[in-house]
C-alpha cells in the first residue's frame, strides 16, 4: 500500500507515523528499513516519527541506515520534510 501510494501520487516525502508503537520486534523494525529502502527507489524519502524509547533501542540494534531520518514527534518531522521540499 505504501509504495502504491507513493508511485500513484508521486510523492516525494513520506511520514511514517508509529507513535502509540510501545515496542517493535526486529523484524519489523527491518521491515520499516526495506520500507524506507524501497521508497528512496522510487525517488520519495522516508520519515520515520514517533519514536519511543523502546522502539529506538531495537532501531539501534539493527542498524537504522542514515538515509532514514527520525523524529521523535509529528510536529518536527512535517517541519522537517516541508524544509525539504
Amino acid at each position: 500500500v505504501l509504495l502504491r501510494g507513493v508511485s500513484e501520487r508521486r510523492a516525494t516525502k513520506v511520514i511514517l507515523d508509529i507513535t502509540g508503537v510501545p515496542r517493535i520486534e526486529p523484524g519489523m523494525a527491518e521491515m520499516f528499513v526495506r520500507a524506507a529502502r524501497a521508497v528512496r527507489l522510487l525517488g520519495a524519502d522516508l520519515v520515520l516519527t514517533g519514536i519511543r524509547a523502546e522502539v529506538a533501542k531495537t532501531l539501534a540494534q539493527i542498524g537504522v541506515p542514515a538515509e532514514i531520518r527520525t523524529y521523535a514527534n509529528l510536529q518536527d518531522a512535517i517541519v522537517a520534510a516541508l524544509a525539504l521540499l
